[in-house]
């Protein structure tokens, strides 16, 4: 997660290494992601009370491995030192384990493995927990909902909860919170402080008070 003032966004990367075959059902899961990017905004009051608004933005990425072999897969994702790095496959063979309901599984917060069958709906939904997203135990129609299979709805409160992980001060402006420390859950959170407004604690505490909002740019 990066924080731009000057821009005006709030941008959650990621990048899912896809074997060839894979590579359709990978992009059609990072989409679900990407196509609400500037349709949510992150909203709070400065330390002299003005209210600021940042649009979130979703570049979710797809890199294909040309390869057939899963070791290859599994060598990419462990040789990218970026931190954004996941993997994603339709894999069969790992879902005998599973339960015959379970469409997809992440590991680790970052390795993604579906059945053939599952629609792009479960993939997006796989990539939600590569976010740092749990289960939602609502019943409906939204991407993390643990009562279905389709359906892919992003509300407010999952954009919420993705960027709760900041929790920077003027002494360490990119600093994450606890959330961070489990296991498989993202790690990074940039704040561009050359162009950021966040200049005392005051700043900062009320910027982490910001609330998420559906606003979509107008149609023409």
């Amino acid at each position: 997660m990066s924080v731009d003032m000057k821009r005006g966004t709030i941008t959650i990367t990621g990048n899912y290494y896809a074997l060839s075959r894979d590579m359709k059902a990978a992009n059609g899961a990072i989409e679900k992601w990407n196509k609400v990017s500037g349709n949510y905004s992150y909203n709070y009051k400065d330390s002299n009370g003005v209210q600021k608004s940042l649009k979130v933005v979703f570049k979710l990425t797809a890199t294909e491995v040309k390869s057939t072999a899963k070791a290859d897969l599994k060598n990419a994702l462990n040789n990218d030192k970026s931190g954004i790095a996941n993997s994603f496959t339709v894999d069969n063979d790992r879902m005998k384990s599973e339960s015959p309901t379970t469409e997809g599984i992440t590991l680790n917060g970052k390795v993604i493995a579906v059945r053939s069958t599952s629609s792009e709906d479960t993939g997006g939904h796989e990539v939600g927990h590569t976010l740092g997203l749990d289960d939602d135990q609502a019943v409906s129609n939204d991407i993390m909902t643990h009562t279905t299979e389709s359906g892919d709805g992003i509300n407010s409160t999952y954009i919420q909860d993705i960027l709760s992980y900041f929790d920077g001060n003027v002494n360490n402006p990119n600093q994450p919170n606890d959330k961070t420390k489990i296991d498989g859950n993202p790690k990074s959170v940039v704040i561009d402080t050359t162009n950021s407004n966040l200049k005392t604690d005051k700043d900062y505490e009320n910027f982490k008070k910001g609330k998420v909002k559906y606003s979509p740019p107008p149609t023409e």
